[in-house]
């Protein structure tokens, strides 16, 4: 049997969090979702050791940034997978990510986010 990779996707608009959760699950992943920062970090409290990658919105409404989920999530893993998603530009992208992070402008289309993944889990 195929492991399925463990996805968690932090995104604070939750129609845009279940339907890309549902999209991911179709194409294969195993998915965890949640809308904010403090379950992001409950969350990769609990099961960070054993996320494969990490989705996340860099503009959460809690005031937030997905920079600091990223940060987080690989303290407990440091092979975790990244990929940021934003709605607006973002200059400081480079200089603020974590290693080997991607970045997929807003809107995306689901296939292309399960793409980006397969590509970035290797």
């Amino acid at each position: 049997m195929v492991r399925r990779p463990r996805v968690l996707v932090v995104e604070d608009d939750p129609l845009a969090l279940m339907m890309l959760m549902l999209d991911l699950q179709a194409d294969g992943f195993n998915v965890d979702g949640v809308e904010t920062v403090r379950e992001a970090v409950q969350f990769l409290g609990a099961n960070g050791a054993e996320l494969d990658a990490l989705v996340c919105d860099l503009d959460l409404r809690d005031g937030s940034d997905g920079y600091a989920v990223a940060r987080s999530a690989r303290t407990h893993n440091p092979a975790v997978a990244v990929l940021y998603t934003s709605g607006v530009g973002r200059p400081e992208f480079e200089t603020r990510k974590v290693a080997g992070a991607g970045l997929s402008p807003k809107p995306w289309v689901a296939q292309e986010i399960a793409q980006r993944l397969r590509r970035l889990l290797g």
